[in-house]
């Protein structure tokens, strides 16, 4: 075999390899099956600090992760009273919602409904 078909022979390997671990990573991580949704904050009071508060103990009732992103690109954990602080979120303002895991419709249900009551 030439060195040509060898280097084939090692990259057709490799390639197939990181395929497999491509795979093994989707499937231990579920990417696939991340469920994301827009919502428009609409809540009678602010996001101070209680609001803030009940959103992050409604988000760690679910096993899912959940984070929130804002339309200028800051990505914070849902589950973080720190991080949604952080967040400032305001009346008006939309928001992607994305939920991986097992109660992922459920949770972003229920983050949905919270931010628009």
């Amino acid at each position: 075999m030439s060195c040509v078909g060898k280097n084939r022979v090692k990259n057709n390997i490799f390639t197939y390899e990181l395929d497999m671990l491509l795979e093994l990573r989707t499937e231990q991580t579920g990417m696939e099956d991340i469920m994301k949704k827009s919502v428009v904050v609409n809540m009678q009071n602010d996001m101070e600090a209680r609001p803030i508060a009940l959103l992050v103990q409604k988000a760690n009732q679910f096993s899912s992760r959940i984070y929130m992103e804002s339309a200028d690109n800051k990505r914070v954990n849902v589950k973080s009273i720190m991080g949604m602080m952080n967040m400032a979120l305001l009346n008006g303002e939309e928001v992607v919602i994305d939920a991986e895991g097992e109660d992922e419709q459920e949770a972003i249900a229920a983050i949905e409904e919270f931010l628009t009551k």
